[in-house]
């Protein structure tokens, strides 16, 4: 027997004899009872993998040092106090998921490099020869449309104090407060860094980048405005595409002035991470005691604020602190020297940790873009200040977005931005896509700043291929993202890009797209014209906006098919996708009198071959390629596919996994890409479902 699946059997134990199945590679133990595994289980040398999730495992016994052959250990979601040094020994190992055991006292940033063992034994490790100490600590982020008083409420939380006159954030603010919070019926402070972010639209785009998990947020609204003004789902959405889980406080401020009726219950049903509404008065300070409260509540439940840190690690962090008040930057190289110094002296522990205080907000690193990795800022508002600067530059407005490099010397100043550093703020003005650069790159276009009105130029829809994304909430920077990522396909007219605040257009061979943003009824079209491969170009354009709508999870639209000769008539594409899977041939759809060829309407937008893969949507193969490949192994991907790496389009990974989905769309060979996939890294699909079929294609036995 090689495989052997005993889930869900409500077993609280092992017989010794497991160990007689020597041959087994494959054993499945998830949803079980299990507290202990029987020492008999180093007889199973040939084990490859071993899943035993959802158990009520406290510790393992010593002898899983013996398993040699282990690649793969899931223990998530069971009550593990602690790790035996012999794991250490799974020299094998390539994944170890640890996920969900909130007695180990391993961070959750840790514990994500599930695909790294090291990491985390390195970790683990540390914490057993070093002292610990619990860092206690978290951020507290403040968000929410401008004036609503975000500003105002940190005042009068951290001094009592209240200035009616009170500037508006520009960029973002950080504030230190300590904070007394029982824990466990243990008192103890907490030291919370407050980030108070700026409400301006034109400021959304840099969230991402500084929003992080390990968080508690607070929504503030100004009742006065009312629910819609405030953008409550808009704020609620963006959240959750940067920290899904973490809880969130809604803050109806400015009540001593007005009353504002919310639909909690639905927004609860919605968006379950809200864990209270709170009203306030930054003016008077009503309700700031009930606010208080109920930070304090929240911070007691908070996943691992109180994480023991290994003291070489804690000693990086204080070095680091002491050099904010010193330095706005550092360059990697020197984060690495103080690490030596300190003792942290693997690379993979320098990057784990540096990752670590990036989303504990410490600093900020950007390990994932060669572009703006070797820079660690220290001062976050060093670097925002520098962008905002520049996207709120009256000269460039008035200049329609273009920046030629030479003027950043007069918009910057020269004290805190020498010029060898403006080099580094154009390059984080492209990755957060508020930026991209003309040929050359003399000069750089701020899609923030293009002109609101749209010019004159000729188009006819004739028989252009359309589609529609239908969003619940539709910010201004899912298009000009798109256009930082389609800028070199920009259309040129009287030598300006063809391109305004709300549309784009596009060429592609003797292709051209429209690309327009209807912000009021939150919809984007799209229309491709031309003699040539219509549909080649659309995929290529919905590609590009699938990876973009993957970043913002609040705001994944529905997508829409209109139907030729039925101006304003959509349906969407799944329930198209659906009636074809249902051999449904022909349907009458709702706005039409007579059938329509489902097969036919589909095959107008895109390739039958390239239709859910195994299924598989695009944007699942995606997903499943980014967390498969690096770009090293992107590399080797490539070969074993016969496809020429250099030859893939774009600048960052996530582009060129695009560019190499498309590449084998139009080959028709998707589920080649898909096999392989399935094939190179199982581990990536569900073993009993999918994954185990696809690995053990002949016939699967229950």
């Amino acid at each position: 027997m090689q495989w052997l699946d005993l889930r869900q059997n409500n077993l609280t134990q092992l017989p010794p004899e497991i160990g007689q199945l020597t041959q087994l590679k494959e054993l499945d133990l998830r949803q079980n009872n299990l507290t202990q595994l029987p020492p008999e289980i180093v007889q199973l040398t040939q084990l490859q993998w071993l899943d035993l999730r959802q158990n009520n495992l406290t510790q393992l016994p010593p002898e899983i040092g013996q398993l040699t052959q282990l690649k793969e250990l899931d223990l998530r979601q069971n009550n593990l106090t602690q790790l035996p040094p012999e794991i250490g020994q799974l020299s094998q190992l390539q994944w170890l998921h640890l996920q969900d055991n909130p007695k180990l006292l391993i961070p959750p940033e840790i514990c994500q490099e599930a695909g790294n063992p090291q990491v985390i034994l390195s970790f683990w490790q540390k914490q057993g020869a070093e002292n610990r100490r619990p860092l206690n600590e978290a951020k507290l982020i403040l968000v929410g449309e401008g004036g609503v008083g975000k500003t105002s409420l940190v005042q009068r939380l951290c001094y009592n104090h209240y200035n009616p006159h009170e500037n508006k954030t520009e960029g973002i603010a950080i504030t230190p407060w300590q904070l007394p919070v029982e824990r466990e019926g243990e008192p103890i402070n907490i030291r919370l860094n407050i980030w108070d972010f700026g409400g301006q639209e034109i400021m959304h785009a840099t969230h991402q980048f500084f929003l992080t998990q390990r968080s508690l947020y607070l929504l503030v609204l100004d009742v006065r405005q009312g629910e819609a003004p405030s953008r409550v789902e808009y704020w609620l959405a963006l959240i959750r595409s940067f920290a899904a889980d973490a809880p969130i406080l809604i803050i109806l401020n400015k009540s001593d002035q007005h009353h504002l009726d919310l639909n909690r219950r639905g927004l609860l049903q919605k968006y379950p991470s809200i864990v209270g509404f709170v009203a306030t008065s930054a003016r008077t300070g009503a309700g700031i005691a009930d606010l208080k409260t109920a930070i304090q509540q929240q911070l007691a439940q908070l996943d691992h604020v109180d994480t023991p840190f290994p003291a070489s690690w804690y000693a990086v962090k204080s070095a680091l602190e002491t050099l904010q008040k010193e330095r706005d930057y550092l360059l990697y190289h020197e984060y690495q020297q103080l690490c030596l110094r300190h003792e942290v002296d693997h690379d993979t522990s320098q990057r784990t940790l540096i990752r670590f205080l990036h989303d504990l907000g410490v600093l900020l690193n950007f390990q994932d873009d060669d572009r703006v990795r070797d820079t660690n800022i220290l001062n976050p508002e060093w670097v925002t200040r520098g962008v905002y600067t520049l996207i709120n530059a009256p000269a460039l407005a008035q200049q329609g977005g273009v920046l030629p490099r030479q003027q950043l010397g007069q918009l910057l100043n020269p004290a805190a931005y020498p010029p060898e550093r403006h080099h580094f703020i154009l390059q984080m003005m492209e990755k957060f896509e508020l930026a991209y650069p003309f040929e050359g790159g003399s000069r750089y276009l701020v899609p923030d700043l293009l002109p609101v009105e749209e010019p004159p130029f000729p188009w006819d829809d004739g028989d252009a291929l359309a589609f529609e994304y239908h969003y619940a909430i539709l910010p201004h920077s899912i298009l000009h993202r798109f256009m930082v990522r389609q800028h070199p396909r920009i259309c040129q007219q009287d030598g300006r890009p063809l391109a305004w605040r709300t549309g784009v257009v596009l060429a592609y061979d003797q292709l051209q797209a429209l690309i327009k943003a209807d912000i009021e009824d939150r919809k984007m079209g799209i229309w491709v014209r031309g003699n040539g491969r219509k549909r080649e170009f659309l995929s290529m354009l919905r590609f590009t906006f699938d990876s973009i709508h993957e970043s913002i999870t609040g705001t994944k639209p529905t997508e829409q098919v209109p139907i030729p000769g039925h101006p304003g008539v959509v349906v969407p594409y799944q329930h198209l996708l659906v009636l074809e899977q249902n051999n449904i041939r022909e349907q009458i759809l709702p706005g039409l009198t007579a059938p329509i060829n489902v097969r036919q309407l589909l095959d107008g937008i895109e390739d039958p071959a390239s239709r859910h893969p195994a299924g598989l949507t695009r944007q699942e193969l995606l997903r499943l390629l980014q967390q498969a490949y690096n770009a090293d192994e992107l590399k080797e991907l490539c070969f074993a596919l016969g496809v020429v790496h250099d030859d893939l389009e774009g600048n960052r990974h996530s582009d060129r996994l695009q560019s190499l989905i498309g590449h084998m769309e139009r080959r028709g060979r998707l589920p080649d890409l898909y096999n392989h996939l399935a094939d190179d890294r199982p581990h990536l699909f569900d073993h009993a479902e999918r994954g185990h079929a696809l690995r053990h294609r002949p016939q699967v036995y229950r």
